[in-house]
């Protein structure tokens, strides 16, 4: 946008020869080139309007000092009209606009100083054709003294007369139209969220829409509707990053009215692009693809197909959200609560009494040690009988049993379940009563794996999704768990050399140490899913068996 502007008379130059400036001094263009710089800063960076308005007077000053014409000079007129637009001087504004024409029917304002209340205003000042800029001082005499330095800028305005917003308010428009509304906001300003509320004379409240991004503003209509009003009531909330209110225009307590009618007295209200608002179809439908978001235009981000008051103005399965029909999107809400204690103090509903059932596979670890040859029958007088060959050897007795070594390793003790019944004490304290059947069991030895055990246990991380606890306990029972291979020697004469078993099922008992954790996912404040690790180190059994065993559990839960 930069341009030659400067008619630097004869004179001037005369006067410069007079009077050498130093070769790093910044000419006449430069100056102006840089106050009008570091003026778009002040007011697209840094929310300085009085520092701009400083800045544009002061190349408005060198302009009008050395007679400067052209683009640059229009830029500068340009640029200080919109700063009177900003402060609410339009009269001097309109002035502004029509010297800037005069130096450049074709003035394009940066962006961010630009839209619709501008653009109109620099459409007024070029009808009828704008005025010449004031006539330049006399050049200096030959050999005379340059002339004086240009009088000091105007003071800026109080800082409370500074809008964050610019906004022409809309009165009338055509009965069964939307009416489109556009609002300036301080292009320095953080914006979180423009919205637009507005209601008729029947609504007991106002509706909310989010207007959408247009070029340095927002932009939204009202939308059609299937009973047309007879009035509209709009205000406009500004929202900042942070969420407070930064600005606006109006107020719910005194709104803006616009009153719809058959015929305008004035100008009808148009988009922010400049075209005309078309009709609204007969049943309140937009006018066109787009509806309170035109196309071309963005509301939030998201491209509004067809606008809405209610939901019932929308197909079937899109609500009404922020004005626009849209697919509901459901939102998750967090299953942790925000702020959790080292304690659990979240009091589920209910009794506290609940129910558990567990199903899983568990698997033990068996010490070095011995076991003994099992039953093989029981005769009418009750003997045991411990293998086939033992009937026949003379002098022994049935209960005589053979023995052999197992070593330390890891054993499959087969299916798991448990059942528990258990009560909140506290919400982080409960107590429990749990018993454990297991399969496959001891056949031959007519015994099959049990266990009955008391815990209490902490929860010590709660809250309305989740439960977690730790617990310890004791109980009595019997474990089997299953050695893959135990041979027993056969040493009498005429016996076979061994006797293999495979598997071998290895029993444990009857004293138990409970230790464990348990997780809950609740579906309902009734219902949860979740798991269990629970331990048992049994021992003091008459077989002299000691065994560590652990069961890997998925549980459900009913509480009540």
């Amino acid at each position: 946008m930069r341009g030659n502007i400067l008619g630097i008379a004869v004179a001037l130059s005369l006067a410069s020869a007079a009077r050498p400036v130093a070769a790093q001094e910044p000419g006449p263009q430069e100056q102006v080139e840089s106050l009008l710089e570091q003026a778009r800063q002040a007011y697209e960076q840094n929310l300085d309007i009085i520092a701009a308005q400083a800045l544009v007077d002061q190349a408005l000053a060198v302009v009008v000092e050395y007679r400067g014409a052209g683009p640059l000079a229009a830029m500068a007129y340009g640029m200080r009209g919109v700063i009177h637009l900003w402060v609410g001087e339009t009269a001097k504004a309109d002035e502004m606009f029509r010297l800037a024409l005069a130096q450049d029917p074709n003035l394009q304002l940066p962006e961010a100083w630009s839209g619709p209340d501008v653009e109109r205003a620099l459409r007024a000042a070029a009808q009828p054709p704008g005025t010449s800029p004031p006539p330049p001082p006399p050049p200096p005499p030959d050999g005379g003294n340059p002339p004086p330095p240009p009088p000091p800028p105007p003071p800026p305005p109080p800082t409370d007369q500074i809008p964050m917003t610019r906004h022409t308010r809309v009165t009338e428009q055509l009965w069964n139209r939307p009416v489109p509304i556009y609002v300036d906001v301080n292009p320095a300003l953080r914006v979180g969220g423009v919205y637009l509320y507005y209601r008729t004379d029947s609504d007991t409240g106002f509706q909310m829409i989010e207007m959408g991004r247009f070029g340095p503003g927002y932009y939204v209509e009202i939308p059609c509707t299937i009973i047309q009003p007879t009035r509209w009531f709009y205000y406009i909330a500004v929202v900042d990053a942070s969420g407070g209110v930064a600005g606006g225009e109006a107020s719910a307590e005194r709104p803006y009215e616009i009153t719809m009618t058959p015929s305008l007295s004035g100008t009808a209200p148009t988009r922010a692009d400049g075209s005309s608002v078309p009709s609204c179809g007969p049943n309140g439908e937009p006018p066109e693809r787009g509806g309170d978001c035109p196309p071309g235009m963005s509301c939030g981000g998201v491209i509004c197909e067809r606008s809405c008051a209610l939901a019932e103005d929308c197909p079937y399965g899109q609500d009404c959200i922020l004005g626009c029909c849209k697919e509901p999107v459901e939102i998750e809400e967090p299953d942790e609560p925000t702020d959790w204690s080292s304690f659990a103090d979240y009091e589920r509903p209910g009794i506290g009494l609940w129910l558990h059932l567990g199903v899983g596979v568990g698997i033990g670890i068996l010490p070095e040690g011995t076991v003994k040859e099992p039953r093989w029958f029981t005769d009418l007088a009750g003997s045991s009988w411990y293998g086939p060959d033992d009937a026949a050897r003379g002098g022994l007795t049935p209960d005589d049993r053979q023995t052999a070594p197992v070593a330390l390793g890891m054993s499959l003790s087969g299916f798991a379940m448990r059942l528990g019944i258990g009560y909140d004490i506290l919400p982080f304290l409960s107590v429990e009563l749990n018993y454990r059947f297991g399969a496959p069991f001891d056949i031959d030895d007519s015994r099959f794996p049990w266990l009955v055990e008391a815990r209490i246990a902490w929860w010590f991380l709660t809250g309305p999704k989740h439960a977690v606890s730790a617990y310890v306990g004791g109980g009595a029972g019997l474990l089997t768990h299953m050695v893959s291979r135990v041979v027993f020697a056969q040493n009498a004469p005429g016996d076979p050399p061994s006797k293999v078993y495979e598997p071998f099922y290895r029993m444990s008992g009857y004293g138990a140490v409970a230790l464990g954790g348990q997780y809950r996912y609740f579906l309902t404040d009734m219902w949860a899913i979740g798991a269990e690790l629970a331990m048992n180190a049994m021992f003091g059994s008459s077989m002299n068996a000691f065994s560590w065993n652990f069961d890997a559990l998925f549980d459900a839960t009913v509480a009540f």
